[in-house]
């Protein structure tokens, strides 16, 4: 499974008082990953909901912490498509500073239009993300 890799400096408003990234940063940095991802796979989220009238919401979030990151740790997060089906996706994340495992978590989306139905992830779309799942 191929996956996508970004990445993103730990700021001070981040952190709490021990310097350490807030356990409530994780899934923002998940969203981070995914959305450049998908940016990176010519879908900027933006142009999906303007063009194409779909939203991802999230259906379930998580984040399980290895080991603490810190105010100005550069982090690489990696990000793979787990589950693809026609009305619902996850993908799975991991968070690394150098070779050590900060974090690791997944998010679950289902695809809706703009009246809140839920509708089939576009064919472009999904055979991208398929694409990159099975490379």
């Amino acid at each position: 499974m191929s996956e996508f890799t970004c990445t993103v400096k730990v700021r001070y408003a981040e952190t709490d008082q021990m310097k350490v990234l807030h356990h409530s940063l994780w899934p923002v940095y998940w969203e981070v990953a995914r959305g450049a991802f998908m940016e990176s796979l010519g879908f900027p989220y933006g142009e999906l909901e303007k063009n194409q009238g779909i939203y991802f919401p999230v259906i379930s979030v998580g984040a399980e912490i290895q080991s603490p990151a810190y105010y100005d740790d550069e982090i690489e997060l990696r990000c793979q498509v787990a589950e693809l089906g026609r009305v619902k996706l996850r993908f799975h994340y991991e968070g690394w500073r150098g070779d050590t495992l900060l974090a690791r978590g997944h998010s679950q989306h289902g695809v809706i239009d703009l009246n809140w139905k839920v509708v089939k992830l576009p064919e472009e779309v999904r055979e991208a993300l398929k694409t990159v799942k099975e490379n």
